[in-house]
C-alpha cells in the first residue's frame, strides 16, 4: 500500500486501546482487504479514524461492533466508489520503483542461485540474476502501460514478446561467458557477493533517486474534454484499475456512449472527469476475472517450461538447473497468489449472494 505515512501508529493504537489480540487481528485483516482493493494509505487512515475511540468506550467484541473486517472494508470501498472518491493508488509503477524492484529481485535471485554452490562457473555469471529480473520487471512495466489503452490479450502478447527476446538474450549471454576464458569459482562465492552488491545498489538508488511527487487536482483538459476523448480516458482508467474485466469495460463505455447519443450535454458535464467516474464501478465478480487469472497462470507456466527447455538444450549445466529452480519458485509464488485472489473473490461473492 503506497502512501506518505505507514499505518504502524494506527496498529499501535488498536493494540493499546483495550489490549486485546482480536482487535489487532481485525485491524490487520482490514488492512489486507484495503490492500487487495489498492486503497491508498491516506484514505485507509481516514477509514480507521474513530474506530479505536469507539473500542475504548465499549466492551463488545470488535466484530460485533463493526462486523467482519472484510465486509467492513468492502463497505468503505463501496461508499468511496459511489461518491466517486479516488481513494485508490495507481496500478502503474513509476520507473524509479521498477528499477528498485529489478535490483532487489536480482539480490533475491542471487541467493537462490547459491543452491548450486559446489559448481565452478565463470564469474560473469553474477550478472545473470539482474538480466532475469529485468525480464520480470520489464513485463510488469509493459503490462501496466499497455493495459491502459489496449485489451488484455494485447498486454499479455507484449509481455510474451519481451520474454522471448529476453530469454534468447539471456541464453546467448550464458553461452558467451562459457566461451570466453575467465576465472571460475564456486557458485556461492559468486552469488553471495552479488546478492550483497545488488542489495546495496537498491538502497543507494532509493536514497539518491527521490520518488516522483503525487499529482493531485484536475487539469483543464479534464473539465473540457469532448466525448470521444472522455470515453478514451474512461476506458484507460478502467483498464488500469486491474480489477475490471475487458468485457465489463466495453459495456461501461458503450452505456456512456449511448447516453451521450441521447443527451444534449457532454459526458464530462454529466459525469465529471473520466478518472473520477471510473472509480464508481465495483470490481468485476470472480466469475469474470477467473478466466483472466487462469489465462495468466497458463501463460506463466508455459514461459517457465519453454525457458527451461531452451536452456537445457543449450547445455548450460548448473546454470540451467539454478535458473530452472528460480523460475519454478517464482511460478509457484505467482500461482499461489492467483489462488489466494480467487478464494478472496469467491468468499466475497458468497457473502454478496447471502446478503
Amino acid at each position: 500500500m503506497a502512501g506518505n505515512q505507514p499505518l504502524n501508529d494506527v496498529e499501535e493504537r488498536f493494540a493499546a486501546v483495550r489490549g486485546r489480540a482480536e482487535d489487532t487481528k481485525w485491524f490487520a485483516r482490514a488492512v489486507l482487504a484495503f490492500i487487495d482493493d489498492h486503497v491508498d494509505v491516506h484514505h485507509a487512515r481516514l477509514a480507521f479514524d474513530g474506530v479505536p475511540e469507539t473500542l475504548a468506550e465499549s466492551d463488545e467484541a470488535i466484530a460485533e461492533l463493526f462486523g467482519e473486517p472484510q465486509e467492513w472494508a468492502d463497505e468503505q470501498v463501496r461508499q468511496w466508489r459511489e461518491m466517486g472518491i479516488d481513494a485508490f493508488q495507481t496500478q502503474v509503477l513509476p520507473v524509479r520503483d521498477l528499477v528498485l524492484v529489478g535490483f532487489a529481485s536480482a539480490s533475491v535471485l542471487s541467493v537462490m542461485f547459491c543452491i548450486e554452490g559446489s559448481d565452478r562457473l565463470p564469474v560473469a555469471i553474477a550478472a545473470m540474476p539482474l538480466l532475469i529480473s529485468w525480464i520480470i520487471v520489464g513485463c510488469m512495466g509493459i503490462y501496466q502501460r499497455v493495459i491502459q489503452t489496449r485489451p488484455m490479450p494485447a498486454a499479455v502478447l507484449s509481455c510474451a514478446v519481451l520474454v522471448v527476446i529476453g530469454t534468447c538474450a539471456t541464453a546467448g549471454y550464458a553461452w558467451l561467458i562459457q566461451q570466453i576464458p575467465m576465472a571460475r569459482v564456486a557458485m556461492w562465492l559468486i552469488m553471495l557477493p552479488a546478492a550483497a552488491v545488488y542489495a546495496l545498489v537498491t538502497w543507494i538508488t532509493g536514497r539518491l533517486w527521490p520518488p516522483e511527487p503525487e499529482l493531485s487536482g484536475l487539469s483543464a483538459d479534464d473539465l473540457f474534454a469532448d466525448d470521444e476523448a472522455w470515453l478514451s480516458d474512461l476506458a484507460g482508467a478502467l483498464q488500469s484499475r486491474g480489477d475490471i474485466s475487458t468485457r465489463r469495460v466495453r459495456q461501461i463505455c458503450t452505456d456512456a456512449r449511448q447516453y451521450a447519443a441521447q443527451s444534449e450535454s457532454k459526458l464530462v458535464e454529466e459525469f465529471g472527469p473520466a478518472e473520477v467516474y471510473a472509480q464508481r464501478f465495483p470490481r468485476s465478480p470472480h466469475k469474470e476475472l477467473s478466466r483472466v487469472w487462469l489465462y495468466g497462470a497458463i501463460v506463466l507456466v508455459d514461459i517457465v517450461y519453454v525457458t527451461a527447455l531452451w536452456l537445457g538444450y543449450m547445455g548450460h549445466g548448473a546454470f540451467s538447473n539454478s535458473f530452472g529452480f528460480a523460475l519454478l519458485a517464482a511460478n509457484i509464488a505467482s500461482l499461489a497468489s492467483v489462488i489466494v485472489q480467487w478464494r478472496r473473490q469467491r468468499s466475497r461473492q458468497r457473502q454478496k449472494d447471502h446478503s
